[in-house]
């Protein structure tokens, strides 16, 4: 039972048992991110990084891509960098004992960060590097997890035919290899493409077929990030909608501690109101977003924050 790891890792600590400590760690590190309880989550996942040398490598990466997971959420950005850092390391140690397939996605990792953060061109360039290394290792889902990522970045950067093409892609290889959560996501993103055209009774469609396999899989944090997306697209016409949508998605980023998705929902907030002439309700939202924007580390949420409040 899961649940007991934790409790377990202590008394191993207590007996002097490193290696019984470092296996519970593990699993109570897991468990609690698992639970969204991140503080637990980095606490056990940072005793069994101690623990755990190069001569594991197989185990430190899992660890390793874990605490990166949940210092992205956080919107520790610093910690998550470094994380990525010795992820590559363990990566290279890895594709040298046999296991290539650590090097792409590590590179994805490193795709998103810089996504995340706004650079746009170093996150395009870091899933092509991506795609490049699944082609080599022969997995195709990694090559499916590429084209997703390669998508994101061409929509931050308006290359709406890329975007399509490349996300298109990744769904065809989403489907081949039964990768759910990659196939969401897909259409999450192929809604946003369409969004940004304004094609928005396809925008629509592409949402709610992302929302019924994030509920399938359970995955609440693309179920909260798609919920988002709906709200801005019925904030066209039914703003009490919009509102409905981004409540629920704001209780979920609460519930997950996805504070990137926090913000956007504020961000959306302050736009809707700003546009209802509730200034004072507009700024409040907008200031939260604006600090929230600048913790995490993502440009964009500022750049959004700053024209608002100035609105």
């Amino acid at each position: 039972n899961p649940a007991y790891a934790a409790r377990l890792a202590d008394h191993w600590q207590v007996i002097g048992d490193t290696e019984k400590e470092k296996q519970y760690a593990r699993n109570a590190g897991h468990y609690a991110v698992k639970q969204f309880a991140h503080e637990n989550g980095l606490y056990y996942l940072n005793r069994a990084i101690a623990l755990t040398g190069n001569d594991e490598p197989a185990l430190l990466y899992e660890l390793l891509l874990a605490r990166e997971g949940v210092y992205h959420l956080r919107g520790e950005r610093d910690e998550q960098m470094a994380d990525l850092i010795r992820l590559g390391e363990v990566a290279d140690l890895l594709a040298k004992s046999g296991s290539p397939n650590h090097l792409p996605e590590s590179a994805l990792r490193l795709a998103n960060f810089a996504e995340t953060t706004g650079d746009y061109d170093a996150a395009a360039a870091a899933a092509l590097e991506a795609h490049r290394l699944a082609l080599e290792g022969g997995s195709e889902e990694l090559q499916a997890a590429s084209q997703l990522t390669l998508g994101q970045a061409f929509l931050r950067q308006g290359n709406y035919p890329e975007a399509k093409e490349a996300l298109q892609q990744g769904m065809d290889g989403a489907r081949k290899t039964h990768s759910t959560k990659i196939e969401a996501d897909c259409y999450r993103f192929l809604g946003v493409a369409a969004s940004e055209q304004g094609q928005f009774e396809q925008c629509t469609t592409y949402y709610r077929q992302a929302l019924q396999l994030y509920r399938h899989i359970n995955d609440k944090q693309g179920e909260s990030a798609v919920l988002n997306n709906l709200g801005i697209i019925k904030v066209q016409d039914h703003v009490a909608e919009s509102l409905v949508y981004w409540k629920q998605a704001s209780t979920i980023f609460q519930e997950i501690g996805d504070r990137l998705g926090m913000a956007r929902v504020l961000t959306n907030l302050s736009n809707i109101y700003t546009d209802l002439g509730e200034y004072e309700t507009a700024m409040s939202y907008g200031q939260q977003a604006l600090q929230l924007s600048r913790e995490i580390n993502v440009p964009i949420g500022v750049c959004f924050n700053l024209l608002n409040l100035s609105l």
